[in-house]
């Protein structure tokens, strides 16, 4: 165990709620470590109460700064270089990041921001009035990352482009690297060798190929428990226990404890100099110790002992158990990809390590990769690292590239196994999947292994500990963890964090809604949720036309056989399912215009007469009295799904399924229709945040 743990807390407040003051942990005896984490709060220099950072002992201090409206735009803490202290700026008007400097602008990153979208366009790391590399991003038309130029002195071979393409579910196709800095550029050269990679997936989103520079591809055998079971090349089979844990593949043998956390790997018939791990976990699950043992020839031997010190997720301190618990690194923590310190899961959001005598600084692309790592003492590049886009390293170069354990996602990356510790499950980027089920199950997706929806160039994992209660009504209960943030909640329902203040509501006698998104929620009453949107809306559009096609055609029973299996499991999910049989723009715009909706489903014909594109059209322009006013009130869904035949022109689809205040941010296609009949052409088309 790690040891007894001893909270106190100051308060109560005003309002009746309590802080957490300090976290004693006492090691002796048969405990890992002792420690005493101290919460800082600012009082009447500040505003009273808010979080202005954490102490551990005497070892580590840790300093927040604000700005005026509230937001954290300073952390000061181990290995910073020039003063010490990071400073975040935001774009005027908005909440996304657009500079992060170290002390001063000789020491900054700059994120180009898109005009129209949340997005980023590029990323310009500079250190020590050098820039050190730049990742430019282009976009489709359904906000996907369709390419991005590598360029800067860190990169070797400078520069580089990759281009992406997506199958109709926006699945990651192909991955393609080129040498030059023109991703217009036509005809494309030849792929750079051991860059070219091309997958292929079933419509659940098992792997099925994998095919590298054009060679022999790799199958994947699946059960219908959507496990792999064996691949041709290389010939290797994987086994699960009960509980869907993988136990073996081929190359590892993954045990696992009672609580289906990984315990331990080794190899199935080790040798001499073969290497074995064995980890612990606290009371959240957290991994608070790696063992590493080396075989003799004879049996294991222990070499390595690190324990682990985390805030909230985020590993700060790391111990040496074969020194009398030294520590061997810090970490300074800032604001991650969703613009708080844990919202994200720390993705993007380590900023220095003090590793010994000296200090590194990490920079990222716009996904939160750790691309380079900057030695703060001469502003070398330390370590250069490139992946392919599930995480599989292309190139580790530098000194402290081998040594640095957080790469791809800021993960830790165990080269021991290959492994990516993501918090809650380990991540095989070999094999592209998680080893076991998720624990929240199809909350997080239908397939229980699958990694970012086989889009890991345009999405990033979280561990938030948001608890969601779905009771079949109009809205759901949303429980915080500690240090959640209302950005975290926002990742995981996929709306809008700009707009949090439309779907996000407090219950009866609970606590506000609070002030930021990007700060940890102040909660200690475990039983005062919060409400979020739980209504699935459908549209069944000319359903008399379609029964009568029906006799000669299979369009109603294609419709139903796409959107009925999907309605099924959101009414066993317990959210509130909507049907409307009504096609009338009148109904679509009252149905258009609730802030307790989720998700939207229309299934009908997409343009001409009584089809989807003059309702649209008909929101635009009634009165201002009539709709206008209710939907200024109104957020954006997360999830549009259009089914609709008579779509020609796929471009118009695309606006009016892009329209800011009426439908999303965002498309992308799923594949379902076939062509039943022709003409028209047949389309499917889904929407999301």
């Amino acid at each position: 165990m790690v040891g007894t743990r001893t909270f106190a807390y100051n308060g109560p407040n005003d309002d009746g709620t309590l802080q957490l003051a300090t976290e004693t942990i006492d090691g002796s005896g048969s405990g890992l470590y002792s420690k005493t984490i101290t919460r800082d709060y600012e009082d009447n220099t500040g505003v009273t109460g808010r979080a202005a950072g954490f102490h551990i002992n005497t070892e580590y201090d840790l300093d927040y700064g604000y700005d005026a409206k509230g937001r954290l735009d300073e952390v000061t803490g181990p290995a910073l270089p020039g003063s010490g202290t990071a400073t975040y700026t935001r774009e005027p008007d908005s909440e996304m990041i657009d500079r992060l400097k170290f002390g001063s602008d000789d020491h900054a990153v700059v994120y180009g921001l898109h005009a129209d979208a949340d997005v980023v366009t590029s990323v310009t790391n500079t250190m020590n009035t050098t820039m050190r590399s730049t990742y430019t991003y282009a976009y489709d038309a359904l906000w996907r990352r369709e390419s991005v130029v590598n360029a800067g002195p860190a990169f070797p071979s400078q520069p580089e482009f990759n281009i992406w393409q997506y199958n109709d579910r926006s699945e990651l196709g192909d991955s393609k690297r080129y040498a030059g800095s023109d991703p217009e550029v036509d005809p494309l050269p030849t792929p750079i060798t051991g860059q070219d990679f091309v997958y292929a997936y079933d419509l659940i989103g098992n792997r099925t190929s994998y095919t590298l520079d054009g060679g022999t591809p790799t199958n994947y055998t699946r059960n219908t428990l959507n496990q792999y079971t064996a691949t041709d090349v290389p010939a290797e089979t994987f086994t699960y226990d009960e509980d869907g844990n993988m136990t073996a593949d081929g190359t590892w043998v993954y045990t696992w404890n009672a609580e289906n956390q990984l315990y331990a790997v080794t190899k199935p018939n080790p040798v001499n100099g073969d290497k074995g791990v064995q980890f612990d976990y606290d009371y959240l699950g957290r991994r608070v110790r790696k063992l590493v043992y080396t075989h003799n020839g004879t049996g294991y031997t222990l070499t390595s002992d690190q324990r682990f010190v985390y805030d909230g997720w985020n590993v700060v301190l790391v111990l040496d158990g074969l020194n009398s618990n030294a520590t061997t690194q810090k970490y300074t923590w800032g604001l991650d990809l969703s613009g708080s310190i844990h919202g994200a899961g720390g993705v993007g959001g380590l900023l220095a390590c003090e590793d010994g005598s000296d200090d590194y600084v990490y920079l990222y692309d716009a996904n939160g990769n750790v691309g380079q790592v900057i030695d703060a003492g001469d502003y070398s590049v330390a370590a250069h690292y490139e992946y392919d886009p599930y995480g599989n390293q292309i190139v580790a170069t530098g000194s402290y590239a081998a040594d640095n354990p957080f790469r791809f996602s800021t993960k830790w990356y165990d080269a021991v196994t290959g492994l990516s510790y993501y918090g809650f499950r380990y991540y095989s980027p070999r094999i592209g999947r998680w080893l076991n089920r998720d624990p929240i199950g199809e909350y997080g997706g239908l397939n229980l292994y699958g990694f970012l929806e086989n889009d890991p160039v345009d999405v990033i994992d979280l561990n938030g500990l948001w608890t969601i209660e779905r009771n079949g009504g109009d809205r759901a209960l949303a429980t915080p963890g500690p240090n959640d943030t209302v950005a975290g909640l926002a990742l995981i329902l996929r709306l809008n964090v700009r707009e949090y203040k439309l779907w996000l509501k407090s219950t009866p006698g609970g606590p506000p809604v609070p002030d930021s998104p990007y700060l940890p929620i102040e909660n200690d009453c475990a039983n005062c949720p919060y409400t979020i949107p739980n209504r699935v809306i459908l549209i069944w559009g000319e359903l008399k036309k379609w029964e009568i096609w029906n006799q000669q055609f299979s369009i109603w029973n294609e419709y139903r056989r796409i959107i009925v299996p999907k309605i099924r499991f959101y009414r066993q999910e317990a959210f509130r399912v909507i049907e409307s049989k009504e096609p009338t723009a009148k109904r679509t715009i009252e149905l258009l215009k609730g802030q307790d909706d989720y998700i939207f489903i229309y299934a009908g014909h997409t343009t001409g007469a009584g089809s989807l594109t003059p309702r649209l059209n008909a929101i635009d322009n009634v009165p201002e009295n009539q709709y206008r006013s209710l939907a200024k009130g109104r957020h954006k869904y997360a999830l549009m799904m259009v089914l609709g035949c008579g779509t020609a022109d796929l471009s118009k689809l695309q606006t009016e399924l892009r329209r800011p205040n009426v439908l999303l941010e965002r498309t992308e296609f799923w594949p379902t229709c076939r062509p039943l009949i022709s003409p028209p052409s047949w389309l499917a088309v889904s929407a999301r945040c």
